[in-house]
């Protein structure tokens, strides 16, 4: 299997899994759109049902990655603070803590990441 393909066959389990995801957060999801991967050649490589949330969280994920530049070189700073906020979101439920009365979700995102007294936010 060549490069391409284990890249579209990789994109299209990441459809599916998101689509998963959202069904099982929101039950009862109707799919709404239909993707079809085929190789440049045309052979079928697979598709994936999306939910109509699934398919708009997905297009801003595609637009944010189409602003961002694919080549370009990462600073020391930029790799560093992905760092920072990987370790500290880990374990971290973002639905959750939004749907919190403020000063609850702060303490939790305190308990979560080791923060001490709820003032660092």
């Amino acid at each position: 299997m060549d490069d391409q393909t284990k890249a579209a066959l990789r994109l299209l389990a990441e459809l599916q899994r998101a689509n998963e995801i959202d069904t099982q957060a929101i039950p009862g999801q109707a799919p709404a759109v239909r993707v079809i991967l085929r190789t440049p050649d045309g052979e079928y490589l697979g598709e994936a049902l999306l939910s109509t949330r699934a398919a708009n969280e997905i297009a801003n994920v595609v637009s944010c990655a189409a602003a961002y530049p694919l080549t370009k070189t990462r600073t020391p700073i930029e790799e560093y603070l992905e760092a920072e906020i990987n370790e500290h979101c880990i374990g971290l439920d973002t639905d959750l803590l939004l749907s919190m009365d403020p000063r609850e979700a702060v303490a939790a995102f305190d308990e979560v990441t080791g923060y001490g007294d709820g003032d660092q936010l």
